[in-house]
Parts: structure tokens; C-alpha cells; sequence
């Protein structure tokens, strides 16, 4: 935890968040401007890293609170990073990668479909074959659905 002095009173806590970001040398995505009567809470996030900023007017500075979760907490975030619209370009890329990848593994399974209908002798174990993951698949997205939080 660090306190950081601000030159002015900041109206815009995007523009303080880029600021304090750019003169502690901290990068990330922001992912939370929240106004309160006192100034700004902000709250950047690299995968593993979240910086949490705490900005009154009246004091002219921000409450600097960084909280590193470690490896298992970078896979994990990275885990909920979805979409491919982030300001922070590693997700972005993280992003586009979780995507050929995908594309990828859809486009070999379509692919062995396909060559596999092309075989007529293996085609009834096959559809067995077919019928008892899909049913098994099912049968796990059901359970996982009920259990709940």
C-alpha cells in the first residue's frame, strides 16, 4: 500500500487512473471508475494483479492498494478474461490466441466427422460412439447446472 500525491483536483478518474498508472509505472486494464462524494474508487486488473485506487479530492491524493494472487490467480483471471475488446494488449492477444485455438480444435472435430461418415464399415459404432458422448455430455452439463454456487 502506498499514498500518491496528484498535482490537481481531477474531475475525470479515467484520466487519474491513466496519470497515477503512468507515474508508478503500473500497467492493466481499468476495469472500475466508480464517482463517490469524495473523489474516485478505481480498480486495475493485470491477470494475477489487481490495483485498487482510492482518490479524495480533499486530501489531493490516491490510496494506492496492489494485491498480487500468484500464479494460480494469473490462470485464473485469465480463465475469466473473455471477449477480444480489451485496453490492455496481452489480453487482447490472450484473446485472439483463446480464439485460433478454438477454431482449431472446432475444425478438427468437424474434420473427423467428416472423414469418419466418408468410412461406411464404421459408421454404427461411430453413431454409438457419437450418441454416448453426446448423452455423457449432457448428463454433466445437467449436473453441473443443478449443483449451483
Amino acid at each position: 500500500e502506498s499514498a500518491v500525491r496528484v498535482t490537481h483536483a481531477y474531475e475525470d478518474g479515467r484520466r487519474l487512473a491513466l496519470d497515477v498508472m503512468s507515474a508508478e509505472g503500473l500497467r492493466g486494464e481499468i476495469q472500475e471508475v466508480r464517482a463517490t462524494p469524495e473523489g474516485f474508487n478505481i480498480r486495475v486488473t493485470v491477470p494475477g494483479t489487481v490495483h485498487e485506487m482510492r482518490y479524495g479530492r480533499a486530501a489531493g491524493e490516491v490510496h494506492l492498494k496492489t494485491s498480487v494472487a500468484g500464479f494460480m490467480g494469473m490462470l485464473n483471471r485469465l480463465h475469466h478474461a473473455a471477449g477480444l475488446w480489451h485496453e490492455y494488449l496481452p489480453l487482447k492477444l490472450w484473446g485472439v490466441l483463446v480464439a485460433i485455438v478454438s477454431l482449431g480444435v472446432l475444425g478438427m472435430g468437424a474434420t473427423g466427422v467428416w472423414m469418419w461418415w466418408l468410412r461406411h464399415q464404421d459408421r454404427t459404432l461411430g453413431i454409438i460412439l457419437l450418441a454416448a458422448n453426446l448423452l455423457f455430455t449432457l448428463v454433466v452439463l445437467a449436473v453441473l447446472r443443478s449443483a449451483g454456487p
